[in-house]
């Protein structure tokens, strides 16, 4: 599969005008991977206006026809599924077995709005005066820009692109310097799946230029983003000069909530699964472990030996279970608040220590929520552990912080299911359920986790306008 390492703007792959560049490298061992051409300001108004000139065309095609090119993008990235893989674990670090589930869930984004296109509806509403005809009718937004992060560079750009290209906008994408090859490839198997010109443009570079261009350019009409709550903020607040539409997938601290009455086995097996997807490296991993006193010991002990069978290696080892972090950096920062909570009087159920971007799975327990390793996003395999006693507290403790994009709880008691669905402030709920995300079902947060939806038919209304039009005879 050809994976060009060039910026995608208009219908040709071309480098940035200075000739600037920057390297591409493999967590795992520091190697270049790739030099991508470094775009700027300039290059992404280029992109901009080939949008813009590729919208009017894209927003009259079809329903038929934008949701074929949809299943024909799925199509082609299920077949280029093994050398996508590699390419995301290479400039990722994530484990071959999860890079591969993570091609066949972007493709699904994609399959599913060319579906959910068809399925779309306005509506007709009775107006007083019987000689009057109203009816509503959603419309493209236009040219939209999205900005997506390192962690998952395969599945972020899909469930921005999908429903965009369906809804019938052109889109300026600009992908992490870490990981942008994934995006670059995509780009490509867009192509040739059928998708014409300037609908789908990519650049990389510098990220405060980029940023601000699609911020700043009247001609974007909305904005989609995934990554922290500060740059969130960040780009929100230069958005409303412009009043443009934000989409905003943000930070995130899950609580996994255990109860005594639930099945620890399987809580044990689905809290290190969690733990270990991507090292950890998920905004919807969980990130607070608590745990009913009466059963404490017995999880800790579960979930240590989980963690003990991880291996850590090779991310291209089909025998490596979880990969590095995406840099040396990265490793050094949970490094840091391991070492601050055990200054604090954590005690290492499961410990070690790290080895450039390898941080191995760790296990701390005697944790309190009000410690920084609690109260930030930890982006690595470390399980902080918090006890509780009986469910008022559980709630007081998994609520108690700014974020609220997802929480697990697990309890075998099916009244205490529906009482923790409600009550737990988060987009996300699982209850016995670690991934219940799917492309046909909304995700996103509350609290400071964001605004807006990705999938499910929600996902496709962010790229839409409800028009009203009124018919007198």
């Amino acid at each position: 599969m050809d994976h060009p390492h060039l910026l995608r703007i208009g219908g040709a792959w071309r480098g940035a005008d200075d000739g600037a560049t920057f390297t591409v490298r493999e967590p795992a061992t520091g190697a270049a991977i790739a030099a991508v051409p470094r775009a700027g300001a300039r290059e992404c108004r280029a992109a901009i206006a080939a949008a813009v000139d590729a919208q009017a065309a894209w927003r009259e095609e079809s329903v038929k026809r934008r949701g074929a090119v949809c299943h024909a993008i799925a199509d082609r990235l299920m077949a280029a599924r093994p050398a996508l893989a590699r390419l995301r674990a290479r400039e990722g670090g994530t484990a071959l077995a999860t890079a591969l589930a993570e091609v066949e869930y972007a493709a699904g984004f994609f399959r599913f709005y060319g579906d959910e296109i068809g399925r779309l509806a306005g509506r007709t509403i009775v107006h007083p005066d019987p000689r009057r005809r109203v009816r509503v009718e959603h419309v493209p937004i236009g040219v939209v820009g999205a900005i997506t992060p390192w962690n998952l560079p395969l599945a972020a750009p899909a469930k921005k692109l999908a429903p965009a290209i369906a809804a019938g906008c052109a889109m300026v994408l600009k992908p992490s310097e870490l990981t942008p090859l994934s995006a670059l490839a995509i780009a490509r198997e867009a192509e040739l799946a059928g998708l014409p010109p300037g609908v789908l443009n990519v650049v990389c570079g510098d990220a405060a230029a980029i940023g601000g261009e699609l911020t700043g350019n009247p001609a974007v009409r909305a904005l989609a983003f995934t990554g922290s709550t500060r740059v969130g903020r960040q780009l929100m607040a230069a958005c409303a000069p412009g009043l443009k539409r934000v989409a905003l997938e943000l930070g995130g601290s899950a609580p996994f909530v255990v109860f005594a009455d639930a099945d620890l086995e399987r809580a044990a097996d689905d809290c290190a699964a969690l733990k270990t997807a991507n090292a950890g490296q998920v905004c919807v991993t969980a990130n607070r472990v608590l745990v009913e006193r009466p059963v404490h010991d017995r999880f800790v002990a579960l979930l240590v030996d989980r963690l003990r069978g991880v291996r850590l290696g090779d991310p291209l080892d089909a025998a490596t279970t979880m990969g590095p972090l995406i840099s040396d950096e990265a490793a050094e920062r949970v490094a840091a608040l391991v070492a601050g909570a055990v200054a604090q009087g954590a005690i290492a159920a499961l410990g070690g220590a790290r080895s450039g971007a390898f941080h191995p799975p760790m296990v701390l327990t005697g944790c309190r929520n009000d410690w920084p390793i609690a109260r930030e996003e930890i982006f690595g395999p470390v399980a902080p552990v918090i006890a509780f006693d009986g469910e008022a507290e559980a709630l007081a403790l998994a609520n108690d912080t700014p974020y609220g994009l997802a929480a697990f709880a697990y309890t075998g008691d099916a009244d205490r299911q529906h009482r923790l669905a409600r009550a737990l402030e988060a987009g996300v709920v699982g209850i016995n359920d670690p991934r219940p995300l799917i492309p046909s079902a909304p995700f996103g947060g509350v609290k400071q986790s964001g605004i807006g939806r990705e999938g499910g038919s929600e996902g496709l209304l962010e790229y839409l306008d409800a028009k009203l039009i009124g018919v007198r005879e």
